[in-house]
């Protein structure tokens, strides 16, 4: 059998469809791990920005990954094959990662918690998603590359101790999880 143009073993396909249903479950979880911060900090763009324009542009944007995961959550369930299942945890985990792209950029300067939420991800990711290694390596690689140049060319932040800290906390967080995965 051929998936994206590679021949794919017939004992993995095997045993990828017997557990689907349980990685069905598991990555349920999940969605539920990445949709708490992104509800959440709601509050926390409430203390930055007040009521404010600001403040309900993040909120509207926040809704959209909030019904996007919950699309994703009812519809993942309804899945037939693994196939099915990797293309949609992919893309609306790249549509949630995208979005919290966008959040990360727009925070205020020095805000570092948005570098621990991006590193909590990662071990998510790898570690709690059940699906292909090379899925998650690609959109953990993605996240902690954005979740970099954001860091590096947008917050600029004034210490090099702090920002040699996250952007290595950052590669040793993919590393320790894409090892443990």
């Amino acid at each position: 059998m051929l998936h994206f143009g590679k021949a794919v073993d017939s004992n993995e396909e095997e045993y990828r469809g017997f557990y689907c249903k349980s990685d069905v479950n598991r990555s349920r979880l999940a969605m539920l791990l990445f949709a708490v911060p992104i509800a959440g900090f709601v509050v926390n763009d409430y203390m930055f920005y007040g009521v404010s324009l600001e403040f309900f542009g993040f909120a509207a944007l926040r809704a959209v990954l909030l019904l996007v995961t919950a699309i994703e959550f009812v519809y993942v369930t309804r899945v037939k094959s693994y196939h099915s299942y990797d293309l949609m945890l992919f893309s609306a985990s790249a549509v949630i990662m995208t979005g919290g792209g966008i959040i990360n950029a727009l925070r205020p300067q020095n805000f570092v918690v948005q570098m621990v939420i991006t590193i909590v991800s990662v071990f998510v990711l790898y570690l709690v998603v059940p699906f292909r290694f090379s899925y998650q390596s690609i959109l953990s690689s993605a996240a902690t590359i954005g979740e970099s140049l954001i860091v590096l060319f947008i917050l600029k932040p004034i210490e090099p101790a702090i920002t040699f800290t996250l952007l290595f906390s950052m590669l040793l967080a993919n590393l320790i999880a894409a090892i443990s995965s």
